[in-house]
């Protein structure tokens, strides 16, 4: 087990661009396996930047 030090961080600096840093990020299967574990879901079927009407999802996934 690693333990780390929370530090505040820049988001921006973190992810330059959102559909291209932090959707392909959060998409990854560790991440998504984090996400389901805190939310109490299992997220399957995921696609990133989905259009919804004139919009885009940056998640779509199935519960």
């Amino acid at each position: 087990m690693n333990i780390g030090k929370l530090e505040k961080v820049d988001i921006r600096e973190l992810w330059k661009h959102e559909q291209y840093g932090f959707s392909e990020w959060l998409s990854k299967k560790e991440n998504i396996e984090n996400l389901n574990d805190i939310l109490g879901l299992t997220l399957i079927d995921i696609s990133k930047e989905t259009y919804v009407g004139a919009y885009r999802c940056d998640l779509f996934a199935k519960d």
